[in-house]
């Protein structure tokens, strides 16, 4: 387990664990960073999906996004446009033309028409081709203290400002590719997701392990509480109902993804 000197977003936190991991193997590994919060039911195409893009990032020198089929215009997700094709079999990869970001109704609509790939946020590259990459990027700082091998980085954070991955280097990079998964995936990111990888009843209500409730006449809701609270619905349809410790939330199941805009006010108010 590696842990950052400071929480400064994606960008840096892979840019400092891809440099221990080239402290920590000889020549030049490839890295794979994978998010915690996605649900990937089938191991096998997983892991062939990421055997190929370990493959294409080694003998191109690319940075590798991979990329997911969408099964819907999702507009909370964000979207790859993929380029030409290149290499042949077990090494073959689609240029990255460009990164989109999080889109509207429309724009979503016409990015699956066009075949464009949901942006999973599962990268692989090799530390030599990421340090290019991010050298001439707001990142700059920290590659640099991070090649002096300075063995304290925190001076290195504190010249960075937070910054994704995605922002800081994806979007940027001059060698990027695009490995299409192979694998059925899911964000679990917001809680109607949870409609989508757990069983529901017969009323399409999903509830998560270790909460009580009892729906009537009430439907495609989500429940998510731990085991002190028992969650009643009457009469609601399409709701995600979450109840920790003292905090309760209710949101549209469509709306689910709006509760970033909950948090940021709690923090500005002080109350989280």
């Amino acid at each position: 387990m590696v842990v950052e000197p400071a929480g400064k977003d994606t960008g840096p936190a892979m840019l400092y664990a891809t440099h221990r991991a080239r402290e920590a193997v000889d020549g030049d590994p490839v890295v794979v960073v994978l998010p915690a919060d996605h649900h990937v039911p089938d191991g096998d195409g997983f892991e062939r999906t990421m055997a190929r893009g370990a493959r294409v990032a080694a003998a191109t020198g690319r940075l590798v996004a991979f990329g997911v089929e969408p099964t819907r215009p999702a507009t909370g997700y964000g979207y790859i446009e993929p380029g030409p094709a290149r290499g042949v079999g077990d090494r073959s990869y689609r240029d990255l033309a460009a990164f989109h970001e999080k889109p509207d109704a429309d724009a979503a609509d016409g990015y699956v028409d066009a075949g464009y790939l949901w942006n999973a946020g599962i990268f692989a590259w090799t530390p030599e081709a990421l340090f290019r990459e991010a050298r001439d990027t707001p990142l700059g700082p920290l590659v640099d203290a991070l090649d002096r091998d300075d063995p304290d980085p925190a001076a290195g954070f504190e010249a960075v400002d937070p910054v994704s991955v995605d922002y800081a280097v994806m979007e940027r990079a001059e060698r990027a590719a695009v490995v299409p998964a192979a694998f059925a995936w899911d964000d679990l990111g917001a809680w109607d997701a949870l409609r989508r990888v757990l069983d529901a009843d017969a009323d399409g209500n999903v509830v998560a392990e270790g909460a009580e409730a009892l729906a009537v006449d009430a439907g495609d809701n989500v429940v998510a509480a731990d085991g002190d609270t028992h969650v009643s619905l009457v009469g609601v349809d399409g709701l995600c109902v979450v109840a920790y410790d003292d905090r309760v939330l209710v949101v549209p199941a469509e709306r689910a993804e709006a509760v970033r805009e909950a948090v940021a006010t709690l923090k500005e108010q002080g109350r989280f």
